[in-house]
């Protein structure tokens, strides 16, 4: 059974990423420390940064079929349910990655960056589904819930959302 957001949330999700994460943004300092998890305040805008930019970097092939693991963790976007706090992420089991940008304003920025180009990209081909590691196919809408629980659970770790 696939999972379909409203066209109406569709939009709050997407009004999220573009003002609820700036408005957010505002909030953290290269000072902030997190409440949980071993993020600076750099390095989890960066780490968002690239989660957005790589969530649109390989499209689904049509002839796949998801595996029953990725149907499940992308039924987990659509639910109320939040990201468990000090999650492992595997990819940094060799340690996290290095600063790509010259300090916290730079990043916010890049941040911004990187959500405008997902927007711009899957609005251009609304078509298009993405290929996601740990959900499979992804379409536009998909990727917005995916994000907008993603956003929440990091900007909630550094206390930037109310």
């Amino acid at each position: 059974m696939e999972i379909q957001a409203t066209p109406e949330q569709r939009e709050k999700d997407k009004l999220f990423l573009q003002e609820g994460v700036a408005q957010a943004l505002a909030k953290i300092e290269a000072s902030t420390k997190p409440q949980w998890g071993t993020f600076e305040a750099q390095e989890m805008l960066e780490h968002l940064a690239d989660a957005t930019r790589k969530s649109i970097l390989k499209t689904w092939d049509p002839a796949r079929e998801a595996k029953p693991e990725q149907t499940k963790f992308k039924a987990f976007f659509y639910s109320e349910k939040p990201f468990m706090r000090d999650l492992p992420n595997p990819l940094f089991k060799e340690g996290k990655p290095p600063l790509q940008n010259a300090d916290l304003e730079a990043a916010k920025q890049d941040l911004q960056n990187a959500i405008n180009e997902l927007i711009i990209q899957c609005e251009s081909h609304p078509e298009v589904e993405y290929f996601h590691i740990y959900a499979g196919n992804m379409s536009y809408t998909d990727l917005l819930r995916f994000h907008v629980k993603h956003f929440t659970h990091h900007l909630t770790q550094f206390g930037a959302l109310a």
